[in-house]
């Protein structure tokens, strides 16, 4: 795919929302991103964090981005269908969800 430089276009950008693509996207991250994979849970300072409370579990909704998803049959026990039809009428997408944040947590592991 070739792009053709606009330079009108540009100033345009800057303009409307501040933003020059000749020279911010150029920047690189001064971020020591190795120094960052490398820590652990416990050297990461978290405490301009304030405690999540029980109000904010009980308001929270599981928001997931729109995404194509393939229909499928699986087979489940029946307690565990049971369980995700008793959460409301969304059980279908909850179990989706479910699948899919296991999936994730399981992507760079060995098997």
């Amino acid at each position: 795919m070739n792009f053709e430089w606009d330079g009108r276009k540009n100033k345009s950008n800057i303009a409307k929302h501040g933003f020059d693509f000749a020279n911010d996207m150029n920047n690189t991250s001064k971020t020591d991103w190795a120094r960052i994979d490398a820590m652990t849970d416990e050297e990461i300072d978290t405490s301009d964090i304030p405690p999540l409370s029980d109000e904010f579990f009980v308001k929270a909704k599981l928001r997931l981005p729109v995404s194509s998803n393939a229909t499928v049959t699986v087979e489940v026990d029946t307690e565990t269908l049971e369980w995700f039809q008793q959460q409301g009428e969304e059980a279908g997408k909850q179990m989706s969800a479910a699948l899919r944040i296991y999936a994730e947590a399981h992507k760079y592991t060995d098997t």
